[in-house]
């Protein structure tokens, strides 16, 4: 399935080589019962050596 976009929340994510998606990622706090957006952060992508081995 790698190279599948889908639509999410924080904006479109692809399924990479290595099966992980990068995000965009933000930095949000509350207002009242608002989130409200301080700064966005861009795309994170995830760290080498993300594995369930071991568990």
């Amino acid at each position: 399935m790698a190279g599948l976009t889908i639509a999410s929340p924080t904006g479109p994510v692809t399924l990479g080589q290595n099966h992980h998606v990068a995000m965009n990622m933000f930095i949000a706090k509350t207002q009242g019962t608002e989130l409200v957006q301080v700064r966005p952060l861009g795309e994170i992508a995830p760290q080498p050596g993300c594995s369930l081995a071991g568990r």
